[in-house]
């Protein structure tokens, strides 16, 4: 659970949350009112949902509660979109070349002229896929530098954060 945890304690600390947003220009976001998620449809082959899993149950609950505040609705027997979140975790390279040199008796005869940086980030993508085209819709992505030791706590401020951040570009501006 301890990794779990880790991939989705973002926005902690000084880091600022990167958000991104992709959609499909075909979509007509006007028609969408009602959710399932992927894992109840018939047919899946994938992972089961791990409803026993804090982290999980935190996603969904914050996903869940960001559509319903657009006006959306669950039915799982005929949705307009279905729902999956990705996570993921991996350390990043941050490489700043600042322009110029230090002198050599900062850093040897020959100085240094960039700096390089590693750090662990987080990531949560929300899919929003089309029930009836089953091709996706709407994607919003968070990724954050995490706590070196993320706790539950953490988590349940910085996920619900995290994922207001993603829903605020949705639905999308066409």
């Amino acid at each position: 659970m301890l990794a779990a945890l880790c991939l989705l304690v973002l926005g902690s600390g000084c880091s600022p949350v990167k958000v991104h947003h992709d959609f499909d220009t075909g979509a007509d976001f006007r028609t969408y009112a009602t959710y399932d998620w992927l894992e109840n449809r018939p047919g899946y082959s994938g992972p089961p949902a791990q409803l026993s899993d804090p982290i999980d149950m935190l996603v969904r609950s914050a996903v869940v509660g960001e559509l319903v505040k657009k006006g959306y609705e669950e039915n799982s027997d005929d949705p307009d979109v279905i729902l999956y979140y990705h996570k993921g975790l991996g350390d990043q390279i941050d490489v700043s070349n600042w322009g110029y040199r230090y002198a050599r008796t900062y850093w040897g005869w020959h100085g240094r002229g960039a700096d390089v940086y590693t750090y662990r980030a987080g990531t949560l993508i929300v899919d929003l896929i089309d029930a009836d085209t089953m091709t996706l819709a709407w994607r919003g992505a968070a990724q954050s530098t995490i706590d070196e030791y993320p706790t539950l706590e953490k988590a349940r401020e910085t996920i619900p954060e995290a994922v207001r951040s993603i829903f605020n570009g949705y639905p999308p501006a066409q």
